[in-house]
C-alpha cells in the first residue's frame, strides 16, 4: 500500500470516527426542561402535600390534651380536599375516633357535616395508617 493511500485511508478513519464521536456519540443524560404546564402540576402537588402535613398541626393545636392526638388517616382527594381521621382523648378522659376535612382552600372543618360532604366514599391518595 502506497503512502498516500494509507493517508487517505486513515483520513477517512480518523474523519469517521471524529463525526461519530460528535453526532452520534454520547446522548445529554440531562431530563428534559418541565413545560408550564408541567411545571405548575408539580407546583400544586407539592402544595398539596404541605395542607395535607399541615391538617394535623392545626388539629392537634385545637384538642384538648393535644400530647393524646394521633392521626389515623389522611386521604388526599383528586380534587385537592385533604380528609383526616384522628383520635384523641375527651373531656372525660376516653378516647373519641373523629374525622376533619380540609378543603383546596385551605379551610379545616371537623364536624360531622364536612366529612360527609367532601370525603365520605371518596377514593384518594392515602398518607398515613
Amino acid at each position: 500500500m502506497t503512502r498516500t493511500k494509507k493517508l487517505v485511508y486513515g483520513g477517512i478513519i480518523l474523519g469517521s470516527l471524529a463525526f461519530a464521536a460528535i453526532f452520534g456519540g454520547a446522548k445529554d443524560n440531562n431530563p428534559p426542561i418541565p413545560t408550564h404546564v408541567e411545571y405548575a402540576r408539580r407546583q400544586k402537588d407539592a402544595a398539596d402535600k404541605v395542607r395535607v402535613f399541615a391538617g394535623p398541626a392545626t388539629l392537634r393545636s385545637a384538642m384538648l390534651n393535644p400530647n393524646s392526638f394521633t392521626l389515623s388517616s389522611a386521604i388526599l382527594l383528586p380534587n385537592g380536599t385533604v380528609c383526616y381521621q384522628y383520635r384523641a382523648k375527651n373531656g372525660f378522659g376516653g378516647m373519641n375516633v373523629d374525622n376533619a376535612a380540609m378543603t383546596p382552600e385551605g379551610k379545616l372543618s371537623d364536624t360531622v357535616n364536612a366529612w360527609e360532604a367532601y370525603c365520605k366514599g371518596k377514593p384518594g391518595e392515602e398518607f398515613a395508617h
